[in-house]
């Protein structure tokens, strides 16, 4: 099968269930960030996935969804508290680790479509960078 022989539902499952793989800690393996899961899906659309579909999946989970990791502009990580489809790449951020000290730092929650002098640097993934965010969430 090809193409448009897969269902519909057949070929949105195949997105998610890639993208929950890639993003899962397994005892095999670590988890991957979303933006770098999103990276590989890219590489995979148009031949192995639906383009369009893949691009719906992306807007609507976000580039860094509500949960994820992620290292800000100054050093500081934090998690993703808040979204905006209207400011895709400038979520609010629950900043609570200094990756420069490599310690918990105070609390503090960044809107970064307000302070436009941080932006996110990358998608962490907790276990290689061996943060626990849990108590943050």
């Amino acid at each position: 099968m090809a193409g448009d022989d897969i269902s519909l539902v057949g070929r949105k499952s195949a997105i998610v269930d890639i993208y929950d793989a890639l993003t899962a800690t397994r005892c095999y393996k670590e988890s991957m960030s979303p933006a770098a899961a999103f990276k590989i899906l890219k590489t995979m659309a148009p031949h192995q996935l639906d383009s369009d579909l893949l691009n719906a999946f992306i807007r609507y989970i976000s580039i860094y969804p509500v949960g994820s990791l992620v290292a800000l502009s100054d050093g500081r990580a934090g998690i993703v508290w808040e979204t905006s489809e209207t400011s895709l790449l400038r979520p609010v951020v629950k900043c609570f680790y200094s990756l420069k000290r490599r310690h918990y730092i105070e609390v503090n929650v960044v809107n970064l479509a307000e302070d436009q002098s941080l932006t996110i640097e990358r998608g962490l993934s907790p276990g290689k960078e061996n943060i626990d965010p849990s108590p943050y969430r």
